[in-house]
C-alpha cells in the first residue's frame, strides 16, 4: 500500500518514469545492439536529474506522512554531520555498513568498475583500513552484516546483484566473517549464487539479513515497482545455485539501498529521493511490516545517485552516501542524529 498523502508519490514518480522510459526505449530500439551504452547513460543521467526534481517536488507539496509510532522515538535531526572522507576518497559508494569489530567505524564498498576492496573509515571520516577480496567485484551494489552459520557471529553480506544491461546469468553474494584485522587480503569466505525464477534478469540494489530468520531478502530497482527475492536460510553456497523465492511487489521504484537496525525493530528502503521509514510493530514480521504503508520519511538531505545506507549499531544516528562522486568531488559521508526525546 503505498504512503496515503495528498499526493501519492510513487504514482507522480512512475508518470514521470514512465514517460522518459518510452524515450528512452524508443531510441534504443533505433540504435540496436550499439545503444546499450547509449541507454545507460541517459538512464543514470535520468535517474540523477529525477531524484532532484523528485526531492524539490515533495518539499513544495509539503508531503510528510503522519508517523503511525507514539511510544517509540522515530525523530531524527534534518542537519546532518556532514564528513569529508580522507584518505582513499570512495567516488562509486554504493553499500556502506557500521562495523560491530571496530566501534564506531563504517566499511565502505564501491560498485563495479572499481577495485576489488572495501574499505574502513571511522566516523571522523579518516580511512583506517582496506580489505582486497579474492572474488571480482562485478558489479557490488550493497552490503549488510548480520548473523550467520556460525551462532552469535557477525558476517559481512556483499551484494554483486547489479545488472544494468540485464545480461547476467546469475548473481552472487558473498558472505565471509566481519574481518578483525583492518588491512589485508580476505580469505575465507562463501558465494551464495543464485538466479530469478523463470531465468528473468533484474537489477537489484538493496539486500537486508533478517536478523531473526537469517534469511537474505533482495530488493529490485525496477521503474514502477519493487520486487522483494528471498533466499531462505540455510543458503545453498559453493558450487550451488539456487533459485530466489518472489515473496512481494511493493509500490515503490528504484530502490537503491536498505537497512534494518540491529535490534530488527526499525526498517529503511531508500530510493533517490526518499527514505521509508517502518517501526516493527509487535507480533509483525519482517514482510507484514513492509506490506502496510511506511510509518514516516526520514529526513534526508538531496544527494546524486545517493545509493548507501545504514543503520548506527548503537541506535543512535543512521548514514548516507552517494555515488556520484565522477565530477572531481568526492561526496561526503552523512550522518543523522536521532533526536532527544
Amino acid at each position: 500500500m503505498p504512503i496515503k498523502s495528498d499526493v501519492n508519490v510513487d504514482s507522480f514518480g512512475r508518470c514521470c518514469i514512465k514517460s522518459t522510459w518510452s524515450v528512452v526505449n524508443k531510441q534504443h530500439s533505433v540504435l540496436g545492439i550499439h545503444g546499450g551504452l547509449f541507454y545507460l547513460c541517459i538512464m543514470k543521467a535520468f535517474f540523477l536529474l529525477f531524484s532532484v526534481i523528485f526531492i524539490s517536488g515533495c518539499n513544495l507539496l509539503g508531503i510528510k506522512p503522519k508517523p503511525a509510532v507514539d511510544s517509540f522515538n522515530s525523530n531524527f535531526d534534518s542537519s546532518p554531520k556532514i564528513t569529508y572522507l580522507k584518505g582513499y576518497q570512495p567516488n562509486q559508494a554504493s553499500g556502506m555498513a557500521d562495523s560491530y569489530q571496530f566501534p564506531k567505524h563504517v566499511w565502505v564498498e564501491e560498485n563495479g568498475n572499481t577495485s576489488d576492496a572495501f574499505y574502513l573509515y571511522d566516523y571522523e571520516g579518516i580511512q583506517q583500513g582496506t580489505i582486497k577480496t579474492p572474488f571480482k567485484n562485478y558489479d557490488w551494489e550493497d552490503m549488510a552484516i548480520g548473523f550467520g552459520p556460525e551462532d552469535g557471529q557477525k558476517y559481512i553480506y556483499m551484494a554483486d546483484i547489479g545488472d544494468n544491461f540485464g545480461n547476467r546469468k546469475e548473481y552472487q553474494i558473498y558472505r565471509f566473517k566481519e574481518p578483525t584485522f583492518k588491512n589485508g587480503t580476505l580469505k575465507d569466505y562463501d558465494t551464495i549464487s543464485f538466479v530469478y525464477p523463470d531465468a528473468k534478469n533484474k537489477d537489484s540494489e538493496a539486500i537486508i539479513i533478517d536478523p531473526k530468520t537469517k534469511d537474505i531478502y533482495i530488493f529490485t530497482k525496477e521503474l514502477s515497482r519493487t520486487q522483494v527475492y528471498k533466499l531462505a536460510y540455510p543458503q545453498a553456497f559453493g558450487n550451488n545455485v539456487s533459485t530466489a523465492e518472489l515473496v512481494k511487489n511493493l509500490p515503490f521504484f528504484i530502490l537503491t539501498s536498505a537497512g534494518i537496525s540491529v535490534n530488527a525493530d526499525e526498517i529503511v528502503l531508500k530510493n533517490y529521493g526518499v527514505i521509508y521509514y517502518w517501526y516493527v510493530k509487535t507480533g509483525e514480521t519482517f514482510m507484514s511490516t513492509l506490506s502496510r504503508q511506511p510509518d514516516k520519511y526520514l529526513p534526508y538531505t538531496a544527494e546524486p545517485q545517493g545509493e548507501a545506507f545504514c543503520f548506527a549499531n548503537d541506535g543512535k544516528s543512521y548514514f548516507s552516501m552517494s555515488e556520484a562522486g565522477n565530477a572531481g568531488v568526492t561526496p561526503p559521508m552523512r550522518q543523522y542524529f536521532r533526536s532527544a526525546l
